[in-house]
C-alpha cells in the first residue's frame, strides 16, 4: 500500500467537480454585432445573441447532426467572443488550478482553451452523451457559468456507477459565476430550462505534455486498487491502526482552521484518495480518518566542549527513536479531538517509515525528523553527566476501522 500511495501521482481525483465562483467578477463579455452584454443577462439581450448564434449540433458516430429533441441550445464560436476583463481571464487560470486538483491532475500542465459559448433559452436541454475529443490532448470539459436567472438545467454527470448532480440555477446563478468540469469519458445530460436563459463559456481542457491523458476510467482502477490494499493492511489481526507520515509541514494554525484543505501537494493527493478508496469498502471494513500531530523525545547525554562556548556536544549519538507518541488530534474538518495520548512504533504502525538501503538508521532518523523544535539542557549532577532533550514533530494520518473506534480509543 505504501508503494501505492507514494507513487500516486494523477489519476486518483473524482470524476467530475462543481462550485461557486463568488471571487470571480465579470468578464467584460463583448459578442461580435451585439456589443457588450450586461449580467445578469436580461431577456432582450439574450435574444439579441440568439440572433447571431447558431443551432448546437451534437455528434452521433462520424456523423454531426441538429435535432432539437436531443440537444436544444445556441452557440457561439470564440472568434464572435471577446473578453476584456483581464483579471477574469487570469481568475480561470485559478479554477482550472483548482479543476486540476479535483481531478487528480494536480502535477500536470494543463490548458484551458475556449470552446463555445452557450445560451439556452426555456426548453432547452442536452439528453445523455459524452463529449468527443475536440482538439489534440483534450481529455476533460470546464463550464464556467456566466450570472444569469433561470430555472431548469440540472447538470447530471454519471461514471462507474456513481452519479453527481449539478444544480446551475437558484438565487446564488443571479450573483456569481458557477463552475463545473468532467472528464470526457463521463456521461452526462443537461436537463430542461423550465423559465429564464442560462448563458455558460465552454473551456477544453488539453494535456500539454507526450504520455497518455488521464480519465475518469484511470482513476476508478488507481482507487479500486488502493481500497483492496486497505483491505489487505487489516487483515493482520495485530494491526489496529495505521499512520501515513505528511510529506509537507503544517501549522497548528493552518490544521485548526481548515483540516485537509490545508494539506499540499502529494499530502493532498494521498488522503483525497484514501477517502475516495474507503467509500468502495463495505460499511463494516470503513475507515475514520484523522490528523495527527506526532512528537518524538530523545534525551542525549555529552558534554560542553573545552572552549567555553556553550556548545553541546553529544557523546551517544545512535539509532534510538525515542519516545514517538500522538499528542493532538484533529478531525477532517479541522476542529481538535480529546483523544489523548497515544504512544506507537514507528516500524509497525507507520506505513511510510522505511530506512534506504543506502543510509543508516542514524541517518535516516535524523532526515526524517530534521531540527528539533524545542530543547532542554539538564546540567550534571553528582556522578551523572550532562544531557539534553530534544523535541521533534510532523503530522500525519491516522485511520482504523470505525467499527472499532470505541475499542481503539478506549
Amino acid at each position: 500500500m505504501c508503494e501505492a500511495l507514494e507513487s500516486l501521482g494523477d489519476g486518483a481525483g473524482e470524476f467530475a467537480c462543481s462550485g461557486l465562483l463568488p471571487e470571480l467578477g465579470y468578464p467584460g463579455l463583448h459578442i461580435q454585432n451585439v456589443g457588450y452584454v450586461s449580467l445578469p443577462i436580461q431577456a432582450e439581450q439574450a435574444q439579441k445573441i440568439i440572433e447571431v448564434a447558431k443551432k448546437a449540433p451534437y455528434g452521433l458516430g462520424s456523423q454531426t447532426l441538429i435535432d432539437e429533441t436531443v440537444r436544444k441550445t445556441w452557440q457561439l464560436d470564440p472568434d464572435q467572443i471577446l473578453i476584456k476583463n483581464e483579471n477574469f481571464l487570469a481568475c480561470v487560470k485559478s479554477v482550472v488550478d483548482t479543476v486540476k486538483k479535483q481531478l487528480g491532475c494536480d502535477n500536470k500542465a494543463v490548458e484551458a482553451n475556449l470552446y463555445k459559448l452557450l445560451i439556452y433559452e426555456m426548453g432547452g436541454h442536452f439528453k445523455p452523451h459524452r463529449d468527443t475529443q475536440k482538439e489534440n490532448g483534450m481529455f476533460a470539459t470546464m463550464i464556467i457559468q456566466l450570472p444569469s436567472y433561470f430555472e431548469g438545467g440540472k447538470l447530471t454527470i454519471r461514471h462507474a456507477g456513481k452519479e453527481k448532480v449539478v444544480d446551475f440555477d437558484g438565487e446564488n446563478s443571479v450573483f456569481c459565476c458557477k463552475y463545473a468540469a468532467l472528464y470526457c469519458d463521463c456521461e452526462h445530460e443537461v436537463a430542461e430550462i423550465k423559465s429564464g436563459y442560462r448563458v455558460a463559456l465552454v473551456y477544453s481542457l488539453c494535456w500539454s505534455e507526450t504520455n497518455d491523458p488521464p480519465s475518469a476510467e484511470a482513476g476508478v482502477t488507481v482507487i479500486e486498487n488502493i481500497a483492496r490494499l486497505i483491505e489487505e493492511v487489516f487483515e493482520d489481526e495485530d494491526r489496529r491502526f495505521f499512520l501515513w507520515f505528511l510529506s509537507h509541514k503544517y501549522t497548528v494554525y493552518g490544521l485548526s482552521r481548515s483540516g485537509i484543505n490545508a494539506l499540499k501537494g502529494a499530502d493532498e493527493s494521498i488522503v483525497r484518495a484514501l477517502l475516495l478508496a474507503n467509500e468502495r469498502l463495505l460499511e463494516r471494513q470503513r475507515l475514520e480518518f484523522h490528523i495527527v500531530e506526532v512528537t518524538r523525545e530523545i534525551e542525549r547525554y555529552g558534554y560542553f566542549d573545552e572552549y567555553g562556548s556553550g556548545e553541546f556536544e553529544v557523546d551517544d549519538v545512535d539509532a534510538d527513536e525515542g519516545v514517538v507518541s500522538i499528542k493532538t488530534w484533529y478531525k477532517f474538518d479541522g476542529s481538535e479531538q480529546s483523544i489523548g495520548n497515544v504512544p506507537f512504533h514507528l516500524e509497525n504502525d507507520v506505513l511510510n517509515f522505511s530506512c534506504p538501503t543506502d543510509m543508516t538508521n542514524e541517518e535516516y532518523l535524523e532526515e526524517f525528523w530534521g531540527e528539533a523544535f524545542n530543547t532542554e539542557y539538564n546540567g550534571p549532577t553528582g556522578n551523572a553527566g550532562a544531557s539534553q532533550t530534544y523535541w521533534y514533530k510532523t503530522y500525519g494520518i491516522v485511520a482504523w476501522p470505525k467499527v472499532q473506534s470505541i475499542s481503539i480509543i478506549c
